[in-house]
């Protein structure tokens, strides 16, 4: 306590007292609370339309990631698309080229049958 009336005396001393500041600080929060209390009374729904608009950005913003997935789905949806129709296409040639084969494989056989009865 003593250390404390000391700084107070000497920061008295040297600047003067601080009582004029606190005075004008205490005015200063009156004020504050004053146009608080103003800004309330102009605009009472502040409060609750606050929220209100958050929501919007964050429903704004959502709605944002939808369409750039429902995007990106409809990309992917087309490639899948594009790469089953390739798919079939390889498989059909594939079935065409062991038809092929079946039918010289059979050829072989018979031309074989052939020289051995000749």
């Amino acid at each position: 306590m003593a250390d404390e009336l000391r700084a107070k005396f000497e920061l008295d001393f040297a600047v003067g007292s601080s009582e004029p500041l606190a005075a004008v600080r205490e005015i200063l929060e009156r004020i504050d609370q004053s146009l608080e209390k103003l800004r309330q009374a102009t605009n009472p729904f502040a409060e609750l339309t606050e929220p209100v608009a958050r929501a919007t950005q964050a429903t704004t913003r959502l709605n944002e990631a939808v369409t750039r997935t429902t995007t990106a789905t409809e990309a992917a949806a087309e490639g899948v698309t594009a790469l089953g129709g390739a798919l079939n296409e390889i498989g059909e040639g594939a079935t065409q080229a062991a038809t092929g084969l079946g039918r010289m494989g059979a050829e072989a056989e018979t031309a074989a049958a052939q020289v051995s009865t000749a």
